[in-house]
């Protein structure tokens, strides 16, 4: 169930990287790889110094030390995080605004800011996996495998198909919310054992 967990939660946070890759395709010209990887490069990097950082923040507490009812508290907590995470990025999606224009290449400075604007949900995130006591380096390597699909997806759907609906980047903080039911399931009410 952990690895299951671990896709849903790459997948959830992934998807405003997701939003951003299709903008970005939908007002290229042409589709250049040296663009791509960088772009890719930036936002992996977002992502892995946020891991780390929610990592070593949680990291001295020592949650696998503690009795399973404090353990249980700790996982509603981490269910919590989710829980809002999911709810902010749906809530978001209604006030983000896309102003079209064709560019030869994709603009890294405005992907840098988004980024580091991203990984602080990653942040968040990873300190709820540091609690739920999932391996931090496959969580990370998760993570960084769903953003660089989407990313590359993201960027060929945009340039093929110009920008989405909107109301289709719900989907990632539905995956963080239905994560968040998930954890109460698995892990406070001990269901899926």
């Amino acid at each position: 169930m952990d690895v299951a967990l671990m896709v849903l939660i790459a997948l959830g946070l992934a998807f405003d990287v997701f939003a951003i890759s299709i903008s970005q395709g939908s007002v290229l010209g042409e589709v250049k790889a040296r663009g791509l990887i960088f772009m890719c490069l930036i936002v992996v990097a977002f992502q892995g110094l946020a891991v780390l950082l929610g990592t070593v923040t949680i990291r001295p507490i020592h949650i696998e030390n503690m009795s399973a009812e404090v353990q249980k508290t700790w996982r509603i907590l981490a269910a919590a995080i989710f829980l809002a995470e999911g709810g902010i990025k749906i809530f978001l999606v209604y006030y983000k605004k896309s102003i079209p224009e064709i560019k030869s290449d994709i603009d890294l400075k405005k992907i840098t800011g988004i980024a580091a604007a991203t990984a602080i949900y990653t942040y968040f995130a990873a300190a709820a996996c540091k609690i739920m006591q999932f391996n931090m380096v496959w969580t990370w390597a998760v993570i960084g495998i769903a953003t660089v699909a989407l990313v590359i997806v993201g960027v060929y759907v945009g340039y093929r198909n110009g920008e989405l609906r909107k109301e289709i980047f719900r989907g990632g903080g539905g995956l963080l919310i239905i994560v968040s039911i998930l954890i109460v399931l698995q892990y406070i009410l001990g269901l899926f054992y």
